[in-house]
């Protein structure tokens, strides 16, 4: 959460609240949590779907939607998502520090590019949700962003041809949906991690983004197709393509029907807790 954004939501607020309480350090000086309890806000929180909020001006002209998740802030421009992590050290129950140890949390910026993709186009919102977001900084009126509108999904059409992509999840996961028309190559689908460390695949097909505050997973990527009905799984799999790389190989399937893979981004995989990724 940053200074001078205010958020409006008829729902969750009283445990958005209380992750904004853990993560600021703004518990009352004589307040504890017990661990349960520490527990249970940390997994309702981790529930709570994301809100892409559209740019209106609050970031940087080339950024369509951005959401912000417990330790991290997402930005979709038309041809990539920037992930902003930041590694702090919850569980103090002393609020200064707390306070300072968010305020010496370390970043670290992940570009995951797609590499070929359409550079014409832009995302769109495609569920609204129920929340407003605005920002008042500084004391120029022309400076704040009241009432942005904000989306439970987003979607890019044609981001590489005949294959739109869908962005949505929660705290915890956050879910980018290749939809391949009948006909479109899924192996045209490339993503390069750019400010990582490094990119390997484990033994289980998982991707594994080493960054500079801890590691970011990928399981292995689900893909199906709906047909009469009924969802059959395909195989799918990660493939490094080069350095910091990688692509899709994906199975045999019925290429007049479309096919959805479903690739997670498990932001948990670096320790998110009350406010931070340690």
């Amino acid at each position: 959460m940053t200074p001078g954004r205010i958020i409006s939501i008829g729902v969750f607020t009283a445990v958005l609240a209380t992750q904004i309480t853990l993560a600021r350090g703004e518990l009352p000086a004589n307040s504890t949590l017990n661990e349960a309890t520490q527990a249970k806000v940390v997994e309702a929180l981790g529930q709570m779907p994301l809100s892409f909020e559209v740019n209106e001006g609050q970031s940087d002209s080339q950024i369509d939607f951005l959401t912000h998740g417990s330790g991290y802030t997402v930005f979709l421009t038309p041809t990539e998502m920037v992930l902003s992590l930041r590694s702090a050290h919850p569980g103090f129950e002393n609020r200064k520090l707390m306070r300072a140890a968010y305020s010496r949390a370390q970043t670290a910026v992940v570009r995951m590019r797609l590499v070929g993709a359409n550079q014409d186009g832009r995302f769109v919102g495609v569920e609204e949700a129920p929340t407003r977001v605005s920002y008042y900084t500084g004391p120029d009126p022309r400076q704040w962003h009241p009432d942005v509108a904000a989306y439970r999904q987003v979607e890019r059409c044609g981001i590489y041809p005949g294959i739109d992509m869908i962005c949505h999840g929660n705290q915890r996961q956050l879910e980018y949906d290749f939809i391949v028309a009948a006909s479109a190559d899924p192996e045209s689908i490339r993503l390069r991690f750019e400010g990582a460390r490094q990119v390997a695949i484990e033994n289980d097909g998982a991707v594994v983004v080493h960054t500079e505050v801890g590691e970011i997973r990928q399981p292995l990527p689900f893909a199906y197709q709906d047909v009469n009905g009924q969802r059959k799984a395909v195989e799918c799999r990660y493939v490094l393509r080069g350095e910091r790389e990688v692509g899709f190989v994906v199975g045999e399937y019925d290429r007049r029907q479309t096919l959805v893979i479903d690739p997670v981004l498990d932001i948990l995989a670096v320790d998110i807790d009350c406010g931070g990724i340690a």
